[in-house]
């Protein structure tokens, strides 16, 4: 089985549409899903750029 590989500039618009999302999630008033859109957005960061 194959992975599937993203160039960097892919990866980061997939993590900002996420965040942008999660904002407009906020803005709606939806906490629990804005809060696990967040989530996803930040395991996609750590994930390509390690941990702390």
């Amino acid at each position: 089985m194959s992975g599937v590989e993203f160039s960097f500039a892919e990866a980061m618009a997939m993590i900002e549409d996420l965040m942008r999302v999660a904002d407009d999630l906020l803005s709606a008033g939806d906490e629990v899903n804005a809060f696990l859109v967040d989530q996803v957005a930040n395991q996609l960061l750590t994930r390509a750029f390690g941990s702390d």
